[in-house]
């Protein structure tokens, strides 16, 4: 797909407050993700507009009030479902974070699961947008009525639309993609090939593709230039070059990583590199 540069914006930032949170303020009208997933929880609203959100159940249309309820390693994608696109404001919250959020919480010591991507509460999605306008336009002014507004948005992502997961619906081929991803995660920088995978597996190459394709929505190679992505945007956070981030996060040059950042980040690396610098 042809993007428009001009009609395509997202504003990646560290939360101010919580420095492991990351958030994202977007405006697509043509750009489109490829199936991707991400370390943390990403927890968000749709805006304005429409988007044509892919996921583990098939297919939905996020409209205003519609929520972003997407677990870790969750593979998703998404693209505007009109030509006018649709904006949203999303948050990267990691699983430790929320652990954090409900520790004063008795018996609640056990990572939360959303049964489904995406949820209907309009009420919670005007408070969450509001929260991130109080981050946007009135901090450090208001910066601890922003701060309580998000932490209270935030347990109520969980309280309201999440289960303790005590991982008994997991089952064999699940566990082995994750030990197969966190494989690809160690290994992404130098590459691996499909018989190391298949060695680390204990199984047939034909049989490690189906058992992962089929537990994680995605091939080995997918999640491997999605691994190689993330070590080039923790590259450029800690100040590298994009050259440097390239070589680092192995990509045979810079071009090749650019191709791949954007179609997973929704930013070219150098767009990503100028707002880390703000």
């Amino acid at each position: 797909m042809r993007q428009n540069d001009t009609q395509n914006l997202a504003l990646m930032s560290t939360l101010p407050g919580f420095a492991e949170v990351r958030s994202l303020r977007a405006h697509f009208t043509s750009f489109a993700f490829e199936p991707h997933a991400h370390a943390e929880y990403v927890l968000g609203t749709v805006q304005d507009g429409v988007q044509r959100y892919s996921h583990r159940f098939g297919e939905s249309y996020l409209q205003p009030g519609g929520l972003f309820t997407i677990n870790p390693d969750e593979i998703h994608s998404g693209a505007p479902a009109l030509q006018s696109g649709y904006a949203y404001r999303v948050v990267y919250v990691p699983q430790q974070t929320v652990l954090e959020a409900f520790a004063d919480v008795p018996g609640a010591d056990h990572p939360r699961y959303f049964l489904r991507p995406e949820a209907h509460d309009p009420e919670l999605a005007r408070r969450f947008s509001y929260a991130m306008s109080l981050f946007d336009e009135d901090y450090p002014e208001n910066r601890l009525e922003a701060e309580s507004h998000f932490v209270a948005c935030l347990r109520d992502f969980f309280t309201r639309h999440a289960v303790p997961d005590d991982a008994e619906h997991v089952g064999a081929n699940v566990r082995l993609a994750a030990r197969l991803k966190c494989f690809l995660y160690e290994h992404a920088a130098e590459g691996v090939s499909l018989d190391e995978l298949a060695q680390e597996a204990g199984l047939s190459k034909y049989h490690v593709l189906r058992t992962f394709k089929a537990a994680t929505g995605i091939a080995p190679h997918a999640f491997l230039n999605q691994c190689r992505v993330g070590l080039a945007r923790q590259a450029l956070e800690k100040g590298h070059s994009l050259t440097e981030a390239a070589l680092a996060a192995g990509f045979s040059d810079q071009s090749h990583l650019s191709r791949r950042f954007k179609a997973l980040v929704g930013m070219s690396p150098g767009q990503y590199r100028r707002q880390l610098s703000r």
